[in-house]
């Protein structure tokens, strides 16, 4: 009953199980589902909603600017404006309306046609430098709202408030600044929260930072053109100082990233804007998923313990059919049991599918049963028949084995008849090439010798004329010699020509040394002889001339000599080391001539030596051609008995193989007799095992 309650528990977890993960599946692609489009609602919801905020707060901030603008009314409507005469009645003027000044103003002072400046604190000045002045003053614009700045006179941050002052005939008298202290606005914008990190910021024209929650930024900060901030916190400043209105991501990619909304403040080139990080921009889509997890892990929960009880209640009808099983398998096995059918669904089905399957079983154990009393009878006749087919193949082994020792015998003597006759033609055929490979080698012999013999004689004839060579180049060899001595002879005698000649130039030198003074001594006293002297001069110029020239010769003439000189002493040089190697090479030629004849003398023995080896291999040679014909008769003779051999090799081993053949199958019969006897126990046990299982069913 344990293992019935267990396997119906294994069945229902399974179930639930299954039908579990299903569900569990179905929910999360319905949260995940729910959660992305929901997510994508909420954030867009989220995102246009911070675009509001961010409006009506730039609205707020334009208003607060506006208001200051329209104070500024107060002074360019007033009578003394409308009919001035000069600016100073104006600045006098100006000095008595302190009382009345907007409480955010921190000064207010006037601004002539001419850039003169009056202070309602009673300075005077000049502002024709400044850009809100020169863009009234040339008509482009009837006020002018600024970039903040830190003001000089007070040091605080503050923006300049400027509006055109005209005279009751609409003609420019000048401009009335405000100096608005942007200090409440500033605290204001720094303070303003959205949800739990939303924050604003405010940036004029220029890309600074008018107000933000870190102090350290206001003023100090340019989102623009600061290198510490981001590329794409640096586009979404370029955007808001072009005056545009919409949204972006900064700091992508890292945990401070943040949704920003902006909008430009109207009447002035600001640009307001809120900032919210990303996590809390997907806040309340978190907090959806969350509920939306618990909310289907609850459902999930429920529907399997409703699924968990159906199952028990609809499955309890199997634990019938399983007790019934149970019963049929440990008690009796009455086959004739059935179960009652109660529930007409899928379990009343599986109930009356048991019964039939009961009712075939026990049919089919009636058939048994009536089979097994057959089945005694054919198990005694194969017995008997058993013990004949066992006595029978004894008795054949026994015939065979008598006649296959007679033919292994037969065999054996064949076989050692075949292996000696083999031996002996293996031993003529080893003959035969012995004699084969000694007559080759005879004919090779021979025939080397005589190539030897014929290489001999034109060794022979070639050490001759070597020889005869040899005499030859001995002879020029000292004609050479004694030439190059003769040569040697000619250029010392070159050499001491050369000599003589260098001397004969430096002669030639101081004779022209000589003739260039005198040119110069005749030069002197034609001079001193004045007009009676003039052609002497000109004989003696151009002695000088000549003189001169001949020096540059004979300069030339000896650089000459001194390199032919050198070339005489490379050629003596040369010519003696000519003559060394001439003596040599005699000596050597000698030496190398007295070598060729003693081999012409050792090439003339070799040769009366190898004559007589040729006579004695050609005797070898006939003898061997005899050896080589009997022995081919010899080895012809031991074939024909080889072949016969054979063939009766042959026969034998084709009996003995037949008988081989026969042995094995008699065995195999004899194996094959003694496998049906077992068999035939084993059949016999296994029919009386079967009888009994049988006989325990109830039928």
């Amino acid at each position: 009953m344990t293992d019935q309650k267990k396997s119906k528990t294994k069945l229902v977890a399974a179930i639930l199980g299954v039908i579990g993960s299903v569900v569990v599946a179905t929910f999360i692609v319905l949260i995940t589902f729910s959660v992305k489009s929901a997510r994508k609602i909420i954030v867009t919801d989220t995102a246009e909603n911070v675009q509001v905020i961010t409006k009506g707060y730039a609205d707020a901030v334009s208003y607060w600017i506006s208001t200051g603008l329209a104070a500024l009314d107060m002074y360019t409507k007033s009578d003394v404006v409308a009919n001035s005469e000069s600016p100073e009645e104006i600045g006098r003027w100006l000095t008595t309306t302190t009382n009345r000044r907007y409480e955010h103003f921190e000064y207010v002072l006037f601004i002539d046609a001419n850039g003169n400046s009056y202070y309602d604190s009673g300075k005077t000045g000049n502002h024709s430098d400044r850009a809100y002045y020169k863009k009234i003053a040339s008509g482009k614009a009837s006020y002018s709202i600024e970039n903040p700045t830190i003001a000089k006179a007070t040091g605080r941050v503050s923006v300049m408030v400027v509006k055109a002052a005209y005279d009751s005939n609409h003609k420019l008298v000048g401009m009335f600044v405000g100096v608005h202290a942007l200090k409440f606005l500033q605290d204001e914008i720094a303070a303003l929260k959205l949800g739990q990190e939303g924050f604003a910021f405010l940036l004029d024209g220029n890309g600074v930072v008018i107000s933000h929650k870190n102090p350290n930024y206001a003023i100090y900060k340019n989102f623009v053109s600061d290198e510490e901030f981001p590329a794409d916190l640096k586009e979404i400043a370029n955007d808001m100082i072009a005056g545009n209105a919409s949204t972006g991501y900064a700091y992508k990619g890292t945990p401070e990233e943040m949704f920003i909304a902006y909008e430009p403040v109207k009447n002035t080139p600001w640009s307001m804007a809120f900032c919210v990080s990303k996590k809390q921009l997907h806040q309340s889509a978190d907090h959806l998923r969350v509920a939306l997890i618990i909310g289907n892990l609850v459902i999930a929960l429920i529907i399997l313990i409703v699924l968990s009880v159906m199952l028990t209640v609809s499955l309890k009808p199997l634990s019938v059919v399983v007790g019934t099983i149970e019963g049929i398998a440990k008690g009796n096995a009455d086959l004739s049991r059935r179960i009652e059918v109660t529930h007409n669904n899928e379990i009343g089905a599986v109930v009356n599918g048991f019964n039939e399957f009961i009712k075939k079983i026990q049919d089919i154990i009636i058939k048994l049963k009536e089979s097994k009393v057959n089945l005694d009878a054919v198990d005694s006749d194969l017995a008997a028949a058993v013990e004949d087919t066992e006595s029978s193949i004894t008795q054949i082994l026994a015939n065979i084995e008598s006649v296959k020792m007679g033919i292994t015998k037969e065999n054996a003597s064949v076989q050692g008849t075949a292996t000696a006759i083999t031996e002996i033609a293996s031993n003529i055929q080893s003959l035969e090439h012995m004699i084969e490979n000694q007559a080759s080698g005879v004919t090779q012999a021979s025939a080397a010798i005589e190539q030897m013999i014929g290489n001999i004689g034109s060794v022979n004839s070639s050490v001759e004329k070597m020889a005869g060579s040899f005499e030859v180049l001995q002879s020029n060899a000292t004609s050479g010699a004694q030439k190059q001595m003769t040569v040697n002879e000619r250029i010392e005698q070159i050499e001491s020509q050369s000599v003589m000649l260098q001397e004969a130039n430096a002669a030639i030198a101081a004779i022209a040394e000589q003739t260039n003074l005198l040119a110069m001594n005749a030069a002197i006293e034609a001079a001193h002889a004045g007009e009676a002297g003039k052609g002497f001069s000109v004989v003696a110029d151009e002695i000088r001339k000549l003189s001169e020239t001949s020096q540059t010769q004979s300069r030339t003439i000896g650089d000459q000599l001194n390199k032919i000189k050198e070339s005489i002493n490379e050629v003596v040089t040369s010519s003696a080391e000519s003559s060394a190697a001439f003596q040599a090479v005699s000596t050597n030629i000698e030496t190398t001539d007295e070598l060729v004849r003693q081999i012409r003398s050792a090439m003339q023995e070799q040769q009366e030596g190898s004559k007589q080896v040729l006579e004695a291999l050609q005797m070898m040679s006939d003898t061997t051609q005899q050896v080589r014909e009997a022995s081919i008769e010899m080895s012809t003779g031991s074939q024909s008995i080889l072949q016969e051999i054979s063939t009766l090799k042959d026969y034998s081993n084709e009996m003995e193989t037949n008988m081989f053949e026969m042995d094995a199958g008699a065995k195999k019969i004899n194996e094959t007799g003694v496998a049906l006897h077992e068999l035939s126990s084993t059949m016999r046990s296994a029919i009386s095992q079967i009888g009994n299982e049988i006989d325990q069913f109830k039928v």
